[in-house]
């Protein structure tokens, strides 16, 4: 089999959302999960590693490279991600219960924070949308010639239902 040569060009993504067709049919993921990169590679890929994460969609066929930011990474909201920190920090009603012996405290799938409009009047929205964009600029020296980024923080809902709860 003749070795794989990636050749990125986002102008195929450009040119399939604008209904017309490329010269091949660009790959198209809304999230890959570390270990699955980590297992491409054949080494630990994290989420403060961009090189590594540019060579899985490089090596991988890939003309973006996505980044997560702020409120989950890839495979789902983690304890380290920024809006559980904030949360964790500032809308914790108890903070007791965060201290305590629960290892599922911060998660919001669990213990979701809104509950009443008086709770969402207290939110500190502002906090939530200080958003740390620093991986954007290191990523820049790690793009090969014709790859962009794509940039998520989560889904249409995710918000939503992070902070209250599918139930709700």
């Amino acid at each position: 089999m003749p070795e794989f040569e990636p050749s990125p060009d986002f102008n195929r993504v450009v040119t399939t959302l604008h209904h017309e067709e490329p010269d091949r049919v660009p790959l198209a993921e809304a999230a890959v999960d570390y270990s699955i990169m980590s297992q491409f590679l054949g080494r630990p890929v994290v989420d403060e590693d961009v090189a590594a994460q540019v060579a899985f969609w490089t090596g991988a066929g890939y003309d973006y490279t996505l980044l997560t930011v702020g409120m989950m990474r890839p495979g789902g909201v983690t304890k380290d991600s920024q809006i559980s920190k904030v949360i964790q920090g500032a809308v914790t009603p108890d903070q007791e219960a965060v201290d305590s012996d629960d290892d599922e405290a911060w998660n919001l799938w669990k213990h979701p924070r809104i509950h009443t409009e008086a709770d969402i009047d207290t939110f500190p929205w502002d906090a939530a949308a200080q958003l740390d964009l620093g991986k954007f600029h290191e990523v820049q020296a790690h793009l090969p010639e014709g790859m962009k980024i794509i940039a998520t923080s989560g889904k249409i809902f995710t918000m939503t239902w992070m902070l209250m709860g599918f139930a709700n």
